[in-house]
């Protein structure tokens, strides 16, 4: 069974964004990272991951990006979402040093800290 990322755990508000990069592949992290670096959305075992732009027209609109675990639902604004895409990178990276080049290309500006 692949690897899976351990961000954080515990009864924190946040737990749909932590459990959604928890739940990203080993093998299947680098191109994850690029879907989401583009702002489109994914689902992966119950989280989910979404953007504004991922929306039907019917579909009520928010600002940021919503993380999902089946009902549990968070909004966060970008930087918050930045900040958990950059610290899943870096936790990979230690166990994937020959994935660094790929995702700093992936990240551009942002991969100064992996």
């Amino acid at each position: 069974m692949p690897k899976r990322l351990n961000l954080v755990g515990g009864d924190d508000p946040l737990f749909p964004v932590q459990a959604f990069f928890n739940s990203i592949s080993e093998r299947g992290f680098v191109e994850k990272i690029r879907q989401l670096v583009a702002r489109v959305g994914a689902g992966i075992d119950g989280a989910q991951c979404e953007f504004p732009g991922d929306l039907e027209p019917w579909e009520q609109k928010f600002e940021g990006v919503r993380f999902s675990l089946y009902e549990d639902v968070v909004v966060v604004v970008v930087p918050v979402f930045q900040m958990f895409l950059l610290e899943a990178c870096r936790m990979h990276v230690k166990d994937h040093p020959e994935d660094r080049a790929r995702l700093a290309q992936i990240l551009g500006e942002r991969a100064d800290s992996l």
